[in-house]
């Protein structure tokens, strides 16, 4: 049997991934791999160390040249150095996947791109279960369905980018390069402002909205600063959420935000809210803003 050449193998990939649910990232695979060169190499890059014979082969092909080129060598998306350490070695991704189905690995492929009509992201994060798994992710391993939040310390807005990834609107990449990495300095930055309302009743039914609240003139992790997804009928479900409290207060019904904790779970929002506004530790002159944010404007890939 003849040895295929760099820029056949590359072209027998990308055949394989539009005939097999990835045609739009195999298009864009493609476009970035824009001279004889960069084909050629990225051809070689992806050869096995054994003979291609069944669709499994072809699907790892697929799926190490996607690492190839948005971790290797970035030529799709802007995957950080924070994310390109968390993708680990390409051989404990050949591992990994080197006894797995076409199918299961094609769900890995297709990890690699938005999906073209994102689901749901309550519904995302509700099919993790009351109590998921807290096994740090492997980010090389990971496909859309998941059952673990990802760490033992899931701060509220690492689990909004979960739900973002499990939904279809970012990829493996930027997961790896932002789940960690987010931060109370940065969220905003990520995420963008989004869109000010006035009060709870306005979007208490929005289900698979992301929210967020935060004090209006204030920013920094010592300030109100909590995220989570609408699931309707006034509740949300995110992580460093484990409800409410009494503040210590001798008025009725004053209530706190346990901030710290790491909890996976539903809230009310008005007493999400009612906590953030009245606990005064955390609160500024300017109050709290509550605001919505569409995926759609903001910088995904």
């Amino acid at each position: 049997m003849a040895k295929k050449e760099g820029a056949t193998r590359l072209a027998d990939t990308l055949a394989f991934m539009k005939e097999n649910g990835a045609k739009r990232l195999a298009t864009k695979i493609d476009t970035a791999l824009n001279t004889d060169q960069r084909k050629t190499d990225a051809g070689d890059a992806i050869k096995m160390d054994y003979w291609i014979k069944t669709d499994s082969d072809r699907a790892r092909q697929a799926i190490m040249l996607c690492r190839y080129v948005f971790v290797e060598k970035k030529f799709l998306g802007e995957i950080t150095q924070w994310g390109q350490a968390a993708m680990d070695s390409k051989q404990a991704m050949q591992t990994h996947w080197r006894h797995k189905s076409k199918t299961n690995i094609m769900e890995g492929v297709q990890a690699y791109d938005q999906l073209n009509h994102p689901t749901c992201m309550a519904a995302a994060l509700e099919s993790l279960g009351r109590n998921p798994s807290q096994t740090d992710f492997q980010y090389y391993k990971l496909v859309r369905r998941q059952s673990s939040i990802g760490t033992k310390a899931a701060i509220c807005y690492q689990t909004v980018t979960l739900a973002m990834f499990m939904a279809g609107h970012v990829s493996v990449p930027w997961l790896a390069s932002w789940y960690s990495a987010s931060n109370a300095a940065n969220c905003f930055d990520l995420m963008g402002n989004g869109t000010e309302v006035a009060n709870i009743d306005a979007v208490k039914n929005l289900r698979g909205t992301i929210i967020s609240f935060r004090n209006r003139t204030k920013m920094g992790a010592q300030y109100v600063n909590h995220w989570a997804v609408i699931i309707g009928n006034g509740r949300a479900i995110g992580s460093n959420t484990d409800g409410f409290d009494p503040a210590g207060s001798t008025t009725a019904d004053t209530r706190k935000f346990i901030w710290g904790d790491r909890n996976f779970q539903e809230f009310d929002l008005a007493e999400c809210y009612a906590a953030c506004s009245e606990n005064t530790k955390y609160r500024d002159a300017g109050g709290v803003r509550i605001a919505t944010h569409d995926p759609a404007a903001m910088t995904l890939w």
